[in-house]
């Protein structure tokens, strides 16, 4: 991999990936979709990466105009995770998001890689609508895709529309707490371990679905449980299983961080954030 594209650079789990990527010495592509002023901490987020001379930041109108037919490998990432988290995943099907990316991909077609991260809601009837369209166009562009299938995922950034943050961030501020409903909880993975887990199958370079699991029973209840999560706010908004095509591979941790350890980052930052404000 030469260089990578990631589209909703700032998103939660697309920032990890990010700044994995650069950490390995990858040029990467940030592309902004919507307007940089919805982002939350995005000066904060620009000092993690900004001073890397290999991340260059594009708003997508600017990036399309900049791109042209490309001779190297690249690795093009496109998350539908944290707007899906955050009842946005529409604009990922409107036509000025999705023309300029699959005219890229039809000019680059024979040297690019698309990669997908997803909410695992969307391998059941949640999904149909997404597949059916920009999913399935890029499939018919692309020789090699990947799509990875996440459950509720946690850690360092990630949003308040998560519960998990909204308990860390209670005591900076006084809000009701509140579980969505779109939130899965059979199961939940620490941030830095799932990306750890999806670069290695990208690395290997094997196409295919994949689902990513713990591997640890009513993990997202155990989470819940060392935060002190009221137990009425654990079972409500329950999600409920559904049958997964078989082609999909499941793919468990092979770490696991600590459930102390890795909440003690996620509450660190947050101490950061806040008394940086």
């Amino acid at each position: 991999m030469d260089k990578a594209i990631i589209f909703g650079v700032y998103d939660f789990v697309s920032f990890h990936i990010c700044k994995t990527l650069l950490n390995k010495g990858i040029e990467v592509y940030g592309v902004n979709i919507e307007d940089i002023d919805n982002i939350q901490y995005l000066d904060e987020k620009r000092f993690e990466v900004g001073r890397n001379s290999n991340f260059i930041e594009h708003a997508l109108v600017d990036w399309e105009k900049n791109q042209g037919q490309g001779n190297r490998d690249t690795v093009v990432i496109f998350s539908l995770f944290d707007s899906y988290m955050q009842n946005k995943e529409g604009i990922y099907l409107e036509e000025k998001v999705t023309e300029p990316i699959l005219n890229y991909i039809e000019r680059n077609n024979s040297n690019t890689e698309f990669v997908f991260i997803l909410p695992i809601q969307l391998l059941g009837a949640e999904g149909e609508k997404v597949h059916r369209g920009f999913l399935n166009q890029v499939k018919g562009l692309v020789k090699k895709t990947q799509f990875f299938y996440l459950p509720s995922i946690y850690g360092p950034w990630q949003t308040e529309t998560f519960i998990f943050q909204q308990v860390i961030m209670s005591d900076f501020q006084q809000k009701e707490i509140y579980k969505s409903n779109r939130e899965w909880t059979i199961d939940t993975i620490f941030v830095e371990d799932a990306i750890d887990s999806i670069f290695e199958i990208m690395d290997i370079n094997v196409m295919g679905s994949f689902i990513l699991e713990s591997g640890k029973k009513n993990y997202w209840d155990l989470c819940a449980s060392y935060l002190k999560l009221e137990k009425n706010l654990i079972h409500s908004n329950r999600v409920e299983p559904f049958a997964i095509d078989p082609s999909v591979v499941k793919i468990q941790m092979k770490k696991i961080t600590p459930i102390s350890e890795s909440f003690l980052k996620q509450k660190n930052q947050a101490e950061q954030l806040n008394g940086s404000r």
